[in-house]
Formats: structure tokens, C-alpha cells, sequence
């Protein structure tokens, strides 16, 4: 069986729609997938059932989907399921086609996937970790003990909460909950002036700076060996909660019904104002709008890391 897969650009999207994949193989241990997605989360769906990877590389006039159609044309595919609504699925030969049609809903966007696959419930999403991915992380956990992960970063900037906060934070975790933990930063490449203003504004040596230091995939072994991932409403938020670890999730102009991280130990934590209250307003404009996470404390997400504790504290 052939199964066509065509999913987001983005990587929290993409990590997420990773549970109709899930869901697909258990139904069809045998069958093949090909994936067609953005390039940055292309080296993070590395599942063994996948046969080929197709990154999408942009083009003026989107000519990068006849590039895709002639990789695709000549197969029959058994199941196409396209989440980004593409044209390119009424010009495939397919026996069965399901395309993704945008839902006006504040339901969580693993209930919408459900619903769009007619199931009351689908997995967890989840990232395959390489051998190759374990090794080329080991080098960068040499030395650290229970890290405690920082995601200061995001795509966009009214997301990213404040880097004092960031910084004060992680000292009162050392004094509170975690005095022998190591503190990390991690992040993309293009990020790293952000981390030195955060490292900059902790007390010295608090924290481990290690953005753009590794690809996806040796991010993602990272972060399962790591003790706890406390950062911003982001593919890096998906990706700790993907791999399994404790994932607090911060949340202001983006909805946390929505988006909040998926897994048995996550939580989320945002700004008192509510996302209609940032963002549903006359004057918004997502281009030029200032941060949008000044309304959430240290003492707030403080708070919420105890809870998330408990919480892990109680399943172990």
C-alpha cells in the first residue's frame, strides 16, 4: 500500500500531524509513506514506515508544486491525505483522497485532525530518533546533569516572552526546584544575539547557550535525555513534548486551546489577558505588533513548573 502524505511548512504543525501518521500505520503496518512537507521539519519525520521524504523548496509562481507533481505523477497512490489543501491532489491518480478543509474551532488541533479523519481519537505524535541523532547529541550532554531546557526563541516575535523574565526565572529554579541541574538555552540558527542578551542578563555561568549548535533531529535527542523543557509557544515546545519529556508551554498571542503542548506530562501557562483580548481587537496587526507576553510573570510560570512537577511527581 501507498500512502501519500502531504503535511505543513511548519515544524510544530508538522511534528503534530505526525498522529494521523501514527494512526495510519497501525492501520497499515505494511504500507509505505511518502511525505511531502516543509524543509525544516523534513529531517525531523524519520518514522521507519516513511520510504521518501519530499521537501517542499519554494519557488516564484509556487512552480515548486510542479516540481512535487512530476516526483508524484506516476504512481497510483492507494490514500492521499492532504492537510495543506493542495491542488496537487485533484492532479494525482489516487483510489482514496481526503483533503484538509480549514475548521472554525477553538477545538485543539489534534481533535481537529480526528475530525478530519472521522475517529474519536488519534496517538500521541511522536519523533523517531536516529542512532546517528543519539550520537551527535551525546557530545553536547557530556557534562550536564538533569538539564533543564529554556526555548526563549520563536517565529515570531509577540510570541517570545521577555529575556529578563527568561533570566529570573532560571535562577529561581536553581534555588527552589532544580540547584544541581544544568540550564540550557536552546534554539535555531539566526538566534543567537537573543540567547546572549538572555545569558547576559543571568547570573554568571547560570546558563549553557547552545542554539544553532545542532540540526533538528540531534535537538530532538537532546531534548529526550534532558530533565524538563520550560519555553515559548513554538516548534521546539512540540518537539519536547513530542519526545516525551516534562513541557511547559508559554502562551500570549497564539491559542493554548489550540496549540498547548501534547503529552502526559505538559502543561501551559499564559498572560492574563486572554488570546481574544491580545489579538481580536480593531487596531491588531500581526506585521508591526509589539510583544504580547508582558502579561505573564515569573511568579505565574513559577507556579505553573510546581504544578507540572506534581503532576510528573504523581505518575512516577
Amino acid at each position: 500500500m501507498h500512502i501519500l502524505f502531504i503535511t505543513a511548512k511548519h515544524i510544530g504543525d508538522a511534528i503534530l500531524s505526525t498522529t494521523i501518521m501514527e494512526h495510519l500505520h497501525k492501520q497499515y503496518p505494511l504500507a509505505q509513506f511518502t511525505v511531502i512537507c516543509g524543509e525544516k521539519p523534513a529531517s525531523i519525520l524519520q518514522a521507519p514506515y516513511i520510504k521518501k521524504i519530499i521537501p517542499i523548496k519554494k519557488k516564484i509562481y509556487r512552480l515548486h508544486w510542479i516540481d512535487i507533481w512530476y516526483s508524484c505523477r506516476g504512481k497510483k497512490w492507494d490514500l492521499i491525505i492532504d492537510l495543506r489543501g493542495s491542488v496537487l491532489s485533484y492532479l494525482l491518480n489516487s483510489k482514496r483522497c481526503l483533503i484538509w478543509r480549514p475548521q472554525n474551532t477553538n477545538a485543539h488541533k489534534i481533535k481537529q485532525l480526528a475530525n478530519f479523519m472521522k475517529v474519536n481519537s488519534l496517538p500521541e505524535p511522536k519523533i523517531y530518533i536516529s542512532k546517528e541523532a543519539n550520537e551527535k547529541a551525546a557530545p553536547f550532554l557530556k557534562g550536564l546533569k538533569e538539564p533543564i531546557i529554556l526555548g526563549s526563541t520563536a517565529n515570531w516575535h509577540a510570541k517570545r516572552w521577555d529575556n529578563h523574565k527568561f533570566a529570573k526565572l532560571a535562577h529561581s529554579l536553581q534555588k527552589e526546584l532544580f540547584p544541581t541541574s544544568s540550564f540550557v538555552v536552546l534554539g535555531a540558527s539566526g538566534d543567537e544575539s537573543l540567547t546572549e542578551e538572555l545569558c547576559s542578563f543571568a547570573p554568571k555561568n547560570l546558563l549553557i547557550p547552545l542554539v544553532g549548535k545542532m540540526d533538528l533531529l540531534t535537538t530532538a535527542a537532546f531534548l529526550k535525555k534532558s530533565r524538563l523543557f520550560i519555553g515559548n509557544d513554538s516548534g521546539l515546545m512540540h518537539l519536547s513534548a513530542a519526545v516525551g519529556i516534562p513541557t511547559l508551554g508559554l502562551f500570549g498571542p497564539s491559542k493554548e486551546s489550540v496549540y498547548a503542548p501534547v503529552g502526559k506530562h505538559t502543561h501551559w501557562v499564559r498572560t492574563y489577558k486572554s488570546y481574544a483580548e491580545l489579538v481580536e481587537t480593531p487596531d491588531y496587526d500581526q506585521k508591526n505588533t509589539k510583544n504580547m507576553m508582558e502579561g505573564l510573570s515569573v511568579e505565574k510560570v513559577l507556579k505553573a513548573v510546581k504544578v507540572l512537577e506534581k503532576k510528573v511527581k504523581n505518575d512516577s
